[in-house]
């Protein structure tokens, strides 16, 4: 007889109860009983099937040990190179990393872009001031990709400036910067692109207008800035803005940011929308044609 936690499992009488049956994954508790689990280094601990860590790709992301570690963190858009991590809308994961999941288009005034499947940004058309993000300021068919420093996820493209934000949510402007409307704080064009002062990473939605740029960032505020003489900038004032600001009021609430000529809108997380600036035309859709300094709630929606 075996004395407890070992096993006579290969069955040599010459070698005795050779298996310890409370810590080998091939005889958990008992001969023959393996502990198995999908993409993941079993272990048995006092008789008990566990596994240490999964293997390499591959994640733990329900807590749930029995199906091991389910989720393909390479390929799983809700758990796209961690758990929790997921693309957003019109991109997948490849790679462990968010990417466009098809070609999509944003024009400018005289420039156009394209965020290829796959990620990368190419643009065409005027580069007079520099809009087309090569480091020239010569006009060209869609050719190198913008040098983001990384896979793109969303491109934006107005008037004679662009935007861009990459898989981690950085984001990055170039081209025509007389309204500073590239965020950096000063006026120079840029030719290629840079980073808007403060933001950081995990920025989720990016919106050039005409003279002015807004984002959401990672917290979910409302950022803009840029030229203010109508409140475009919706800070609450008609002070123009070199370096992102946050809206007024919006702290939190942003889902996505739009921007128009001399306006902009934004959804809320409750699914609601407000705009602010120019509403000459009624363009905030407020019911009046008051230009606006910060937000107001869009009626009838």
């Amino acid at each position: 007889m075996c004395l407890a936690r070992r096993g006579n499992c290969n069955a040599i009488e010459a070698d005795g109860c050779e298996t310890d049956l409370g810590a080998d994954p091939r005889h958990c508790g008992a001969c023959g009983h393996a502990c198995s689990f999908a993409h993941a280094t079993a272990v048995c601990a006092a008789t008990v099937c566990s596994f240490s860590v999964c293997d390499a790709g591959y994640g733990d992301c329900n807590g749930v040990q029995a199906d091991g570690c389910e989720a393909d963190l390479q390929g799983d858009a809700g758990h796209c190179g961690a758990c929790g991590h997921a693309c957003g809308a019109g991109t997948r994961c490849d790679a462990g990393r968010c990417v466009a999941a098809s070609l999509t288009l944003s024009l400018g005034l005289v420039h156009s872009c394209a965020l290829l499947a796959g990620g990368d940004v190419k643009c065409w058309g005027s580069n007079f001031n520099g809009q087309l993000g090569d480091g020239t300021t010569t006009d060209h068919l869609p050719s190198t990709a913008v040098a983001l420093g990384g896979l793109a996820r969303a491109v934006t493209a107005r008037a004679n400036h662009t935007c861009a934000i990459d898989t981690v949510g950085t984001m990055r402007c170039w081209g025509y910067n007389v309204h500073r409307q590239i965020g950096i704080g000063t006026n120079t064009p840029q030719l290629t692109p840079i980073e808007p002062t403060g933001l950081g990473a995990g920025v989720t939605s990016i919106a050039a207008g005409a003279t002015q740029t807004c984002a959401v960032a990672a917290d979910a505020g409302v950022f803009c800035w840029g030229l203010n003489n109508v409140g475009q900038v919706g800070d609450d004032t008609n002070v123009s803005r070199g370096t992102p600001v946050p809206v007024f009021g919006l702290h939190g609430q942003g889902a996505a940011v739009f921007t128009g000529e001399n306006h902009s809108c934004a959804i809320l997380t409750n699914g609601s929308a407000m705009c602010w600036g120019s509403d000459w035309q009624g363009e905030l859709g407020d019911g009046a044609t008051a230009n606006q300094v910060h937000p107001v709630a869009v009626v009838g929606l």
